[in-house]
């Protein structure tokens, strides 16, 4: 598992530059819906390492290796939650900072539920990646990623951070609940689909 994530972090080296200067920038924006942005850009990570290894066909050399399918995927789900945490607590971080001086700033609450939104999206792409490869389920993700960014801007323009504050006990427990149980569900029905596009 872990030579698999080198090998991805490697392939990422150039893009991780790029992914952590905006990451910083768009983190540390006093805006939710920016900072919402900053996560979702970080969960498109492992779309990268996933359309390198079609190129290279990956999948053929991986089966001559001792990695299961699980594996494989599973590594691909690091990385994306790896990345989405990443944004997740840079903007959590900003955000503790600039609640004094900006009124735009982001509760906690707020990028809690923006990072459960990210690793929603994780989920919910996956899947689709690995069925359809990167070439065609990238317009299906794009249009997943804009209905969930411009639903989640619009809650954050409509719900004040008063109200996110009264909001979160059971809001934000219902969010993780969710998130924790979409991935759950996500990685294995991936692994499915990776193994039956290999063998097919």
């Amino acid at each position: 598992m872990k030579a698999l994530l080198w090998k991805d972090i490697c392939l990422l080296r150039r893009q991780l530059r790029l992914f952590i200067i905006a990451v910083l920038v768009f983190a540390v924006i006093p805006n939710s819906y920016v900072q919402l942005f900053a996560v979702a850009y970080a969960s498109m990570l492992p779309y990268n390492t996933i359309a390198l290894d079609e190129q290279s066909h990956w999948d053929q050399l991986a089966a001559m290796m001792p990695y299961s399918d699980r594996d494989v995927v599973f590594s691909k789900y690091l990385i994306g939650w790896g990345g989405c945490l990443a944004a997740g607590v840079l903007a959590l971080a900003a955000g503790v900072v600039e609640r004094p001086f900006f009124t735009g700033a982001a509760a906690p609450q707020a990028v809690l539920a923006i990072l459960c939104v990210g690793l929603i999206m994780v989920a919910v792409s996956m899947p689709v990646l690995f069925r359809f490869g990167v070439a065609k389920g990238r317009f299906v993700i794009v249009i997943m990623v804009m209905l969930i960014c411009g639903c989640a801007g619009a809650a954050s323009g409509v719900v004040s951070d008063t109200d996110a504050v009264r909001l979160s006990g059971g809001a934000l427990l219902l969010a993780a609940v969710t998130t924790v149980a979409a991935n759950l569900i996500s990685v294995p029905i991936a692994a499915r689909l990776y193994r039956r596009k290999r063998e097919g």
